[in-house]
């Protein structure tokens, strides 16, 4: 018969990897590292889950580069985590760090199906030919694409530059920076922003049980850095 004592971090981290990773489904890399010993788990306590992943899709709209993700505390039932079932007793609070880069944002953006209702009621559904993401040293994002009408078949080409920014909520929001001189009608600059705003959604987070809020934003050439706040309310099962 196994004994509490007999279970350490070795058993406890396959357990949670292998939770975790019926969760993040779509990943290059996904690794977990638990830290604790038989006395901490016999009172029900694991020091800290540390998840680390490499080309994780977030969310329906978004593979990011790196995800990071550090819970400390977390309180279990000892005996369900013997039998392989960690049940969190209460929530957990930690830390997320995401990067993403200028190719992550242009595939979620050229996978999307874009479409808009207009304001006479016509709904036009555009096919991206070609997309490109700029992230700027000036803490700028720049999407420039061509776009074809999928009924009329009419192309355009537009730019569109916005300044992220983290909202009081917790979310991504995007300052569009007019441009001086535009050919394409203002329908195709908001549509681009909404496709945009959908893809930095971190609200629609893809594993159960686990909600964030982003507190920071740091821009570099080419890359997104964001960090915020984790909280696990139940455990993948």
């Amino acid at each position: 018969m196994f004994k509490l004592e007999d279970i350490g971090e070795k058993t406890i981290n396959k357990i949670a990897e292998m939770a975790l990773a019926s969760q993040i489904e779509q990943a290059e890399k996904v690794s977990v590292q638990v830290k604790t010993d038989p006395e901490k788990l016999a009172k029900g306590l694991l020091e800290s889950i540390t998840i680390c992943g490499e080309g994780v899709k977030l969310n329906p709209f978004l593979r990011v580069q790196e995800m990071k993700i550090n819970l400390t505390k977390i309180m279990v039932h000892p005996f369900k985590a013997l039998m392989g079932n960690i049940k969190l007793l209460e929530p957990s609070q930690g830390t997320i760090s995401i990067v993403l880069d200028e190719k992550d944002i242009e595939q979620s953006l050229r996978t999307q199906s874009w479409s808009k209702t207009l304001h006479n009621q016509q709904s036009i559904s555009l096919v991206v030919q070609q997309i490109w993401c700029n992230i700027t040293e000036q803490d700028q994002i720049i999407v420039n694409t061509q776009l074809e009408n999928k009924s009329t078949k009419e192309r355009w080409v537009a730019s569109v530059k916005v300044i992220p920014s983290i909202s009081l909520l917790g979310e991504i929001v995007l300052e569009e920076i007019q441009p001086t001189e535009s050919s394409s009608p203002v329908f195709i600059h908001e549509i681009i922003l909404k496709e945009l705003t959908k893809v930095l959604n971190f609200n629609s987070f893809a594993i159960d049980g686990l909600d964030l809020k982003i507190q920071q934003l740091t821009i570099q050439s080419g890359q997104l850095f964001l960090q915020g706040l984790a909280i696990m309310s139940k455990f993948p099962k």
